[in-house]
């Protein structure tokens, strides 16, 4: 088996072990090794391993391949110890044991080393005020406007070399930029920008963790690295601005670690490829708020050797600490206000005993609205003599009265914990017994009837008016029907219509129930009187239906 050495003699070399088959070298990602390299063509170089042999090919790379500085026009075979150069990367093939597991096989693919940090840091940097003279932190304190503005954050020294004092007042600065509401992009843009200023960076990016796939992100990514032939940012298109492997370290650890000399992006798990990209100093650390993943910040610098220190370690762990709170009030934000739309859209529905259900732990509002099979009574209540009225009272004016109606007449839905399903001009359906099924669904929907009765009543109504209500109990499907855009609770099934139809037979002042709505109500829970009328055969329905008229009174 062949060992191959990239970069060799450098402080980055890195030793592969490659076995018995095709190994491409070049650019692209979905090379066997690949290389962030503008001088290497996506596709550049191909070795063939057969046992102790081992060829290399050029692929047609504009930059050629090189054996011992000997151009490949078609294919080489190569000894132990010959120096390949594709591009202007250098590679080494020499021979190695070959590795094995526990049977003693050799092992397929290709062995990386382990990514190791110069140093680490597991808590956030202790930059506070206590750590400075109290008579200049309070002056800090008192006096915020003398604090650098974002233009003014770029510094020429170091963060490394700054004072405590100085660091303390950029990051108090930093914390007001961050405070600014906005959405989490924006944020992590801020944030990628500000680490930019401060920290000397030549690529960077923050990602988000995302809940539903349990990846990092990236939401925001900056590359000025100078690149072959063209200026900060330009040559290589296809070359993430950060290391994946680093971003797995920080991670898996949930620490921030700097990485200096850094040969990284090693993909191991599953593939049959090297992402090797010559850093030569990076750091990264986690956006941890009460010990949960919300993100990581990256930055690296691929031509300062040793670019940052500890020092700078311990700024970037603070500024994440920082960066991690922003995200959080974002987030809290965002929850509370999407909280406060869907709350205020339940409560034009539903009671506040099961909006409170419905917001529980123990039923979550998908499954609450997820299409179900139940039984209901439904309530029909339509104002008696409505069509005549409106041919003598103007559209504003009858507008006018429905609203003054309307609030009333709802609340005793509510108050008898129903869900008002909607307004059908002059008309309103509620029923009981969706999205909760409970027991007494039947008697809290016939008190409702002859509460609006009463309360209609005393209402100080500009015309007087009178309603019919008709209920029905039965069998239907409820949730929500309708498209991406507008989306409305309902309840599709003969219960709901044959309510309209009692309601039509009830005269004006009436309250008319079905026989299942009568059999539905709990024995002894409430006495009702009741006047049978007999067989009525309904609008729409072949077989007649038995109806009962409740008597009420106004006490």
């Amino acid at each position: 088996m062949f060992e191959l050495i990239l970069f060799p003699g450098r402080p980055e070399e890195r030793r592969l072990a490659v076995h018995d088959g095709v190994c491409t070298i070049g650019r692209a990602e979905d090379c066997t090794v690949s290389v962030a390299s503008a001088s290497m063509s996506r596709q550049h170089a191909r070795l063939d391993i057969q046992g102790d042999r081992a060829w290399v090919s050029d692929l047609g790379s504009k930059n050629g391949t090189y054996v011992n500085e000997a151009r490949v026009e078609r294919s080489h075979a190569l000894q132990p110890g010959d120096r390949v150069r594709v591009g202007e990367v250098t590679l080494r093939l020499v021979l190695a044991a070959p590795p094995a597991d526990s049977g003693g096989h050799a092992v397929p693919g290709l062995a990386v080393p382990g990514l190791e940090p110069t140093a680490v840091r597991r808590q956030p940097s202790d930059l506070t005020a206590g750590s400075l003279d109290p008579a200049r932190s309070a002056a800090v304190a008192a006096n915020p406007e003398s604090l650098p503005t974002l233009k003014g954050l770029q510094l020429p020294s170091p963060v490394a070399a700054r004072s405590a004092e100085e660091k303390l007042r950029l990051l108090l600065r930093v914390s007001q930029l961050l405070a600014a509401p906005a959405d989490a992009e924006t944020i992590a843009t801020r944030i990628l920008d500000l680490a930019f200023q401060l920290l000397e960076a030549d690529r960077g990016a923050v990602l988000l963790f995302e809940p539903r796939t349990h990846a990092l992100v990236p939401v925001a990514v900056r590359n000025e690295a100078p690149m072959a032939g063209g200026a900060a940012g330009q040559g290589v298109t296809d070359e993430t601005p950060y290391s994946r492997r680093i971003i797995d370290w920080v991670r898996t650890q949930r620490a921030a670690g700097l990485f200096s000399n850094a040969l990284v992006d090693f993909r191991l798990a599953g593939s049959q490829s090297v992402r090797a990209a010559a850093i030569c100093s990076a750091m990264a650390a986690p956006l941890l708020f009460a010990d949960e993943l919300l993100g990581v910040i990256y930055v690296d610098s691929k031509v300062a050797p040793d670019r940052y220190t500890e020092g700078d370690l311990d700024f970037l762990s603070a500024f994440a600490n920082l960066a991690a709170s922003a995200l959080e009030n974002t987030r809290l934000r965002e929850r509370l206000e999407g909280e406060a739309v869907v709350r205020n859209n339940l409560m034009r529905f539903f009671p506040p005993t099961t909006v409170q259900k419905l917001r529980s732990e123990a039923l979550s509002l998908r499954d609450a609205f997820a299409t179900a099979d139940t039984e209901i009574t439904a309530l029909f209540v339509d104002i008696s003599g409505f069509t005549e009225m409106s041919t003598r009272m103007a559209p504003r004016d009858l507008m006018a009265l429905l609203n003054a109606y309307f609030p009333p007449i709802a609340d005793e839905v509510f108050r008898h914990e129903g869900t008002l399903e909607k307004y059908i001009g002059d008309a309103l359906l509620a029923v009981w017994g969706a999205p909760l099924r409970l027991p007494g669904d039947a008697d809290r929907a016939l008190r409702a009837a002859v509460g609006m009765q009463r309360v209609l009543a005393t209402l100080p109504l500009p015309v007087p008016l009178q309603i019919h209500v008709g209920l029905h109990t039965g069998p239907v499907a409820a949730g929500n029907i309708g498209t991406a855009e507008y989306i409305q609770y309902a309840t599709i099934g003969e219960a709901t219509n044959l309510a309209a139809r009692v309601c039509a037979v009830a005269g004006a002042g009436e309250v008319v129930v079905s026989e299942t709505t009568l059999r539905a109500l709990t024995p002894g829970a409430d006495v009702w009187k009741t006047t049978p009328l007999g067989p009525v055969v309904l609008k729409g329905r072949a077989e007649p239906l038995t109806l009962y008229r409740v008597e009420w009174s106004l006490e």
